[in-house]
């Protein structure tokens, strides 16, 4: 009866196969653009996402191709209509598809990937249904959809190709050859992360005392963290500060947290020999590193490193479209540099020069085959803390974590948002910024924006700032269709940076600061024929912004020289008031007035290497055996070579080229750390386009 009634009139009626189809495809239209992260429960949460918004999307092609397709099978040019309009979605989504399916973790991952795999399940059972006899088209597509569910069920915590333990709470890894801060039973060091936040510390149990000392050359304060192993039981414990010039200085704590407590010890103490003693009375803990900081009086310092951000699609660099009206501000209060240029056109050796001061020859991580910054190498971040800086580092790029040797001479280290490319990854990097910071001075934050970095999908409302409707068409309209997306993920960032500065100067933070903003590297939007990065060294992708405002530099100042990302170290450690390292190839921007004269900027990649003079851009070009030259006062866009008839000036740049790059070979690039770890990360970048 319920058969005759309700199923086979909705499964042979095209006006039902219709109305079910148009549905889904609406119900995932409206969930993929406004998938937002709202206050509610998980399971609402996945329900109200753009991840479910697809799986409804798909969904509807599933039903209308493995059930209601099979209705139109004596009439194959209506069924071949309907199933085209059912399908429409496939080109329409096509990069929220590829966005789902590469970053998103767990359970939106999962069910993503299922979707995808029932879509396939639906389509291969329609055409074993008009092959084969009726019973097993369904029984194929049934069969499908369970393996499906149980990839869903089975796979819930962990990603598809490999698994999820790089974010697991409360995970504690051995890290460089260091003895623990503490001495004391059973000590030992260890990184340790708890709600995305990676820290050095030392593990210690009660009942025992442990002990730290240090001799301070100058007044410093300190601050400490405590993290329990086991938040269910409580955890009490005696800290006791021996300064050198007064009696001892006593605290007790007693908590029971899930994350880290500070204890910020407001007492300055004195130069000279100080004990920190803490006798652990009950619990296991997990105690950071001491934080000790001097020089109250400086400045503090905020590095924004914005991924895949080319320089001409900013508003203060000439671009027509206001994209980044916040960032516009902040170089209208500072310096802008005109011809900044970054050392790569890949996240892992552009940051890792910026970490460095060295070339990607010089610090090693030349291709995608070495993604780790040796522990050898000092980094900008070791510098300073060692100088008496509280270093913070917030990271959304899953290449620039702690694993792959960029945490290094951080005291806290937030890799939270490294999941959350690229869907509101902005929200969660500001987020985590704001809360990992704290208070003390001086202060050194890093914040590595992944936004606008593929696939460019920006939440509303800047989702549809610059879009056209209908959508353009066509293999001709592709650039405009991706750089009408990549300039709406630039100005959700730009908006993102707004927030953080709002709340950095309400808590006083920008009151005495210094303000740098920049990016690892930039984006092909078929500027050359491609598209992302990594893959040439053209202007596009590494012709990137530099903006540095704050205390004591002049407003509206736009510098014509030539400046490379190798010059960011030097000029962090100008700021902070320590001497440069002379081995450094790069030189400080700071101060404004005597800043050096650059003959050339060299950019390295994957089998391309670029000498940026002046005047010119010579491009070798490994891979292909071929030469490029331009002349960038006439052809700043790289658009036409003249290598063949300026053969002299070609032969010129190469042998300038090969006796820079002898040179910077002198430095032998540091050994690998773990090719274990290479493994669990290749996923990574395929993720991001790097790896095919």
């Amino acid at each position: 009866m319920i058969k005759e009634f309700f199923i086979r009139p909705i499964r042979e009626s095209r006006f039902s196969a219709i109305i079910v189809a148009i549905l889904g495809i609406s119900i995932g239209a409206a969930w993929s653009l406004n998938g937002a992260d709202y206050d509610v429960p998980s399971v609402w949460k996945f329900i109200l996402s753009a991840e479910f918004g697809a799986v409804c999307l798909l969904a509807s092609w599933i039903a209308f191709s493995a059930f209601f397709g099979r209705v139109f099978k004596s009439s194959k040019n209506s069924a071949r209509k309907i199933e085209a309009v059912a399908h429409l979605p496939a080109l329409f989504y096509s990069f929220t598809g590829v966005n789902i399916i590469l970053h998103i973790q767990n359970l939106g991952y999962n069910a993503a990937m299922a979707a995808v795999l029932m879509f396939g399940a639906a389509k291969i059972s329609e055409t074993i249904y008009f092959k084969f006899p009726r019973k097993a088209g369904a029984f194929a597509g049934i069969s499908l959809f369970i393996a499906a569910m149980l990839l869903v069920s089975v796979n819930a915590e962990r990603s598809v190709f490999g698994k999820n333990e790089y974010w697991r709470d409360r995970e504690a890894i051995p890290f460089k050859e260091e003895p623990p801060a503490f001495t004391g039973p059973g000590a030992a060091r260890v990184f340790v992360n708890t709600a995305g936040q990676w820290r050095p510390a030392t593990k210690i149990k009660g009942p025992g005392v442990y002990e730290f000392r240090k001799k301070l050359d100058y007044p410093s304060r300190l601050s400490i963290g405590f993290l329990s192993v086991s938040p269910r039981s409580e955890s009490r414990a005696e800290i006791i500060l021996n300064p050198s010039d007064s009696k001892p200085y006593r605290i007790n704590l007693a908590y029971r947290e899930s994350g880290w407590k500070d204890v910020d010890i407001e007492k300055i103490m004195p130069a000279g020999e100080v004990s920190v003693r803490i006798v652990l009375q009950a619990g296991e803990m997990w105690v950071s590193d001491p934080v000790w900081t001097w020089g109250f009086d400086r400045v503090n310092i905020l590095l924004i490193v914005i991924d895949t951000l080319r320089a001409d699609h900013l508003s203060c660099y000439g671009y027509p479209r206001r994209t980044t009206p916040v960032i516009d501000k902040i170089s209208e209060t500072g310096a802008v540099f005109e011809h900044h240029y970054s050392a790569s056109s890949w996240s892992s050796a552009a940051v890792g020069s910026i970490f460095t001061g060295l070339y990607p020859r010089q610090h090693g991580c030349i291709d995608f085959g070495s993604i780790f910054l040796s522990l050898d190498l000092e980094t900008f971040a070791e510098s300073l803390r060692q100088a008496g800086y509280r270093t913070v580092g917030v990271s959304g790029n899953p290449l620039l974590s702690l694993k792959t040797g960029f945490a290094q001479g951080f005291d806290r280290f937030n890799e939270d948002c490294l999941d959350r490319v690229n869907w509101r990854s902005g929200e969660c990097m500001t987020e985590n910024g704001i809360n990992t910071v704290g208070g003390g001075s001086p202060t050194f934050l890093y914040m590595q924006y992944m936004d606008p970095h593929m696939p460019y999908l920006a939440p509303p409302p800047e989702l549809m700032r610059w879009r056209r409707w209908p959508y353009p068409a066509g293999p001709g309209k592709i650039r405009e269709f991706l750089t009408n997306r990549y300039d709406e993920d630039i100005t959700y960032c730009d908006r993102e940076i707004g927030k953080l500065m709002d709340v950095l100067a309400t808590n006083g933070f920008l009151k005495n600061a210094i303000v740098i903003i920049t990016a690892d590297h930039g984006d092909e939007l078929g500027d050359h024929g491609g598209f992302n990065h990594g893959h040439n060294v053209f202007e596009e992708v590494i012709h990137v912004p530099m903006i540095i405002s704050g205390v004591g530099i002049q407003h509206g100042v736009r510098i014509n020289s030539l400046t490379s990302g190798v010059d960011i170290y030097p000029t962090l450690l100008h700021v902070a008031g320590i001497g440069t390292r002379p081995i450094l190839p790069g030189k400080s921007l700071l101060p404004l007035s005597s800043l050096p004269v650059r003959e050339w900027t060299l950019s390295d990649n994957v089998g391309q290497t670029a000498l940026r003079t002046p005047r010119y851009k010579f491009i070798e070009d490994a891979v292909k055996n071929r030469r490029m030259l331009y002349d960038v006062n006439i052809d700043p866009f790289d658009s036409d070579d003249i290598s063949k008839r300026e053969p002299a000036l070609t032969a010129e740049a190469s042998r300038t080229l090969r006796e820079i790059l002898e040179e910077l070979g002198r430095v032998k690039p540091p050994a690998l750390r773990s090719r274990a770890v290479m493994i669990d990360l290749q996923n990574r970048l395929k993720a991001l386009g790097y790896v095919k």
